[in-house]
C-alpha cells in the first residue's frame, strides 16, 4: 500500500513539474510576441506607418517609366549570341567591327528610343505589392539589363562618332 502511495506521489509530482515546465516554456515562447504586439500598438497609436502601403505613395501613371520600358522590351529584336558578344566586346573597349555594331544598334533603335524616353521619368514601379513579398517575381530584370547594355553600346558608338551630347 505504501508503495502504491509513493508511486502515486511521484507520478503526481512529475506531472506537476511537467505542467509547470510546460507553462514556463509557453510563457517564454509567447513573451517576445506579446512585446512585439505592444510595440506595434504603440507605434500605431503614435501614427507611425506599419505597412508597405502606408509608406510607399502611389506613382502617377505619367511619371512611371515601367510601362514604357515594357513597350521597349517588346520592340527589342532577337539578337544572336554572336551579336551580343560583339556588343559586349565593343562596350569593353575591344576592337570591334563598327559597321556591324552600327547595324545591330540600328535594328534596336525603336526600343532604344523608348528606353531613353523612359529613363527621363523619375519613377519605375514594376510590381504591385503583395501580402507575401517572397512571391513577387522580377521577370523584367534580364530585359532591363539587355536594354542597359544596348544603351551603353549606343552611347559609346555616338562617342566614337564624335557626338558628345
Amino acid at each position: 500500500m505504501k508503495r502504491l502511495t509513493l508511486a502515486t506521489l511521484v507520478a503526481t509530482l512529475v506531472t506537476l513539474v511537467v505542467i509547470a515546465l510546460g507553462y514556463y516554456l509557453w510563457r517564454a515562447y509567447r513573451a517576445p510576441f506579446e512585446a512585439l504586439e505592444r510595440e506595434l500598438q504603440a507605434l500605431k497609436e503614435a501614427g507611425e506607418p506599419l505597412r508597405y502601403e502606408d509608406i510607399v505613395t502611389p506613382i502617377p501613371a505619367n511619371l512611371n517609366s515601367a510601362p514604357i520600358y515594357q513597350k521597349a522590351f517588346g520592340l527589342l529584336p532577337k539578337l544572336s549570341f554572336n551579336e551580343w558578344q560583339l556588343l559586349k566586346e565593343f562596350r569593353e573597349g575591344c576592337p570591334a567591327e563598327i559597321a556591324r555594331v552600327r547595324q545591330i544598334l540600328k535594328r534596336c533603335q525603336p526600343a532604344l528610343a523608348l528606353a531613353k524616353k523612359a529613363s527621363k521619368l523619375p519613377h519605375a514601379r514594376w510590381v504591385k505589392w503583395q501580402p507575401d513579398p517572397f512571391s513577387i517575381r522580377f521577370p523584367h530584370f534580364s530585359k532591363l539589363l539587355d536594354v542597359a547594355c544596348l544603351l551603353v553600346a549606343d552611347a559609346l558608338l555616338r562617342l566614337h562618332d564624335g557626338d558628345v551630347e
